[in-house]
Order: C-alpha cells, then structure tokens, then sequence
C-alpha cells in the first residue's frame, strides 16, 4: 500500500520561462565579498490559498512583472495515492499558461 500525501506539482515548464522573462525579481542574497547577486526570488503576495488531504494549507501567488500581474490558480488535482495539484498561470492579457492533457496523465502515471 503506498503513501498517501498531497503532491505539489506547481507550474507549468513554460510559465516558469514565461516568469523567467517578464517576472521581477529581488535579490535575497550578496556575495560578502564583492556584492554580487548569488540568489533571487520573483516578487509576488499571497492571495488565495488551496489544502491538500489532511488539511494542510498551500498558498497561490500573484507574481508581479513586467506586463503587470499574474496569478497561479489550481488547474488539476488528480488522484495518485493522494491529491496532486497542477497549476496554471493567468497571464496580465487573460491568457493562460497550463499543463497540457498529456503532461498530467505522464505525470498521474510515473
């Protein structure tokens, strides 16, 4: 019998290049030394959340860019020995960024 627990799958390839190039992002760490950026984060605010199986809260972001705001919103939770979440993105132009039909059975069935 396997384990049963939620499985945050996240974003999609291709909203994460999309983030990669329109997101804004801030430096969390310097070098000491010569001041260099060693590591980033986008910019974003919570503003809904979603739970898993046993309650357990997990957050959707607002991602500030450079086109305005996108927002991450629940896709798919499909089921595989527990929920799995599958996240898109809403583009500032009302597009979306999401997993393909595909990519979630490839998934659902590693």
């Amino acid at each position: 019998m396997g384990i049963r627990m939620d499985q945050l799958l996240g974003l999609p390839k291709k909203a994460l290049e999309w983030l990669n190039y329109y997101g804004i992002v801030e430096p969390l760490e310097r070098c000491p030394m010569c001041g260099h950026i060693l590591s980033t984060d986008f910019v974003y605010e919570t503003y809904d959340h979603y739970y898993g199986m046993f309650d357990d809260e997990y957050t959707l972001k607002q991602y500030k860019t450079t086109l305005g705001t996108a927002e991450e919103y629940v896709q798919a939770e499909p089921w595989n020995s527990g929920p799995m979440f599958f996240l898109g993105l809403k583009l500032p132009s009302g597009d979306k960024l999401e997993w393909t039909e595909e990519e979630i059975k490839e998934s659902i069935y590693i």
